[in-house]
């Protein structure tokens, strides 16, 4: 190892040039940050996932969403409460409340292309209600086209998990949302 360390001191011109070599490195470790090429921290993850429930993010935003899911779970923000299937759907709890349409939300549901607050059913009936969605009269699900690819969406589901609770939120029209 002495070898190597000399090869590099002859090569660097000595131990004031390795110094001054490590000093920016720990310059640039610090302001990596700063920089503009950390992660993206939890908050920012949160940030997302309301404007995602709430029909806000633009199609290039999409793909990157899910890895902020992953990311705010690792640090603490949400936290998996369900899995469930038929359909596939993983509700979470909020370590910090979102708003969904102007009312404080404390767990959400993802679905392929669908990021949806989990509310009480009176709740929902309100909220879908101002948002004047339109019942379909075979499923029962209300939905409104926004035209640009998205729509709001509001549904029921039968799983003992989602009891006495109604989804409402954004439907992705994209394969990014997937």
């Amino acid at each position: 190892m002495k070898l190597l360390s000399r090869k590099f001191a002859q090569k660097c011109g000595g131990r004031r040039q390795r110094r001054m070599l490590a000093g920016w490195v720990w310059v640039l470790a610090l302001s990596w940050p700063c920089l503009g090429f950390s992660e993206p921290t939890t908050q920012a993850a949160g940030h997302d996932i309301e404007r995602a429930v709430n029909c806000q993010l633009s199609d290039k935003e999409l793909p990157g969403l899910l890895s902020h899911f992953k990311q705010a779970g690792a640090g603490g923000s949400l936290k998996r409460v369900a899995a469930l299937a038929l359909p596939t759907v993983d509700v979470y709890a909020l370590a910090e409340p979102i708003v969904v349409q102007g009312t404080k939300v404390s767990s959400i549901a993802h679905m392929p292309a669908r990021f949806l607050a989990v509310v009480p059913e009176e709740q929902g009936a309100r909220m879908a209600k101002s948002l004047s969605l339109k019942t379909d009269a075979i499923t029962g699900a209300m939905r409104r086209e926004l035209g640009n690819s998205r729509a709001w969406v509001a549904f029921r589901l039968h799983h003992e998990a989602l009891r006495g609770k109604m989804l409402i939120g954004c439907e992705y029209q994209v394969a990014a949302a997937l």
